[in-house]
């Protein structure tokens, strides 16, 4: 097994990292550390993967919609507390959980607008809608 082969697992860490940073940066020029971002990316990405992988193990009995809303509400919660917490306004005084609601969002934003659209919404896909 080469180094080659964890190529792409160090490369999702970075370019999540980068967006969170990003959405930081869009949201009223706000001020993230590389190591926070990499720090809520990396506790993101490891949080959804334990998630996805007990809905694997349920047999996905949870619908889509669910699955969608559950993810996002879990996004928003952490990033509301990590964020807000960790980023830091112009004048160097925390955001605050609402402005860690917003930068989230903006990197919820960012995140959704680089996805390519794989499949068809989930109108079409359940309810045979043309």
């Amino acid at each position: 097994m080469s180094i080659f082969s964890f190529l792409p697992i160090f490369s999702m860490f970075a370019i999540y990292t980068s967006l969170v940073k990003l959405a930081a940066f869009l949201y009223k020029k706000t001020i993230l550390s590389w190591k926070h971002a990499f720090i809520y990316s990396a506790a993101f990405i490891i949080v959804s993967t334990c998630y996805a992988v007990l809905n694997i193990f349920t047999g996905y009995q949870v619908p889509v919609p669910v699955t969608i809303l559950a993810a996002f509400a879990m996004q928003l919660g952490f990033g509301a507390w990590y964020l807000g917490r960790k980023a830091q306004t112009a004048n160097n005084g925390a955001l605050g959980l609402k402005h860690g609601i917003w930068v989230t969002c903006h990197l919820a934003a960012i995140v959704h607008s680089l996805q390519r659209q794989q499949n068809p919404p989930i109108g079409r896909r359940y309810f045979m809608i043309s």
